[in-house]
C-alpha cells in the first residue's frame, strides 16, 4: 500500500523516513495547525494549558486521548511541560496504558521534530 508523502513538514518528515527505510510519519494534523486565522503557529513551548488540551483533543488517539485530556487540564500540562513529558511523569499522573504513554511521546517527539524543521528553514530562509 503506497502512502502519500504529504506536503510541508510532514512531506519533508515523511521523505526522511522514505530515506532511513522507515514508515511515513502518519498525519496527526499538526501541519494544518501552522498556520491558523492567516496567523503562523505560536512555538510549542509557548502554548498555554488551553492550547495542549485543545492539540490532545485534535489529535489521532480520539476516544483513547481521553485519559490524556484529562490529565493536562488536571495537572496543568503547558506547552513547555508538554515538551519535557516522559513515560515515568505520564505513569505519575494516572496514563496507566503504556501504549497510550507511547503514542504521546511519539506524537510529542513529532512536534518537537516539526517545530525544529520550521526553525531550520526559518534561518536558512528557505
Amino acid at each position: 500500500m503506497e502512502t502519500s508523502r504529504g506536503s510541508g513538514l510532514v512531506g519533508v518528515l515523511n521523505g526522511l523516513a522514505a530515506q532511513l527505510g522507515e514508515p511515513p510519519t502518519v498525519d496527526t494534523g499538526l501541519e494544518e495547525d501552522l498556520e491558523e486565522d492567516g496567523r503562523e503557529r505560536r512555538p510549542v513551548a509557548q502554548w498555554t494549558v488551553s492550547e495542549v488540551c485543545s492539540w490532545l483533543s485534535r489529535g489521532s488517539l480520539g476516544a483513547l486521548g481521553k485519559p490524556l485530556l484529562e490529565a493536562a487540564h488536571s495537572h496543568a500540562i503547558s506547552g513547555k511541560a508538554l515538551l519535557r513529558l516522559t513515560d515515568e511523569t505520564l505513569e505519575r499522573m494516572g496514563v496507566a496504558p503504556w501504549s497510550l504513554r507511547q503514542e504521546l511521546l511519539r506524537q510529542v517527539l513529532h512536534l518537537r521534530i516539526q517545530q525544529e524543521m520550521k526553525d531550520l528553514l526559518d534561518i536558512t530562509g528557505a
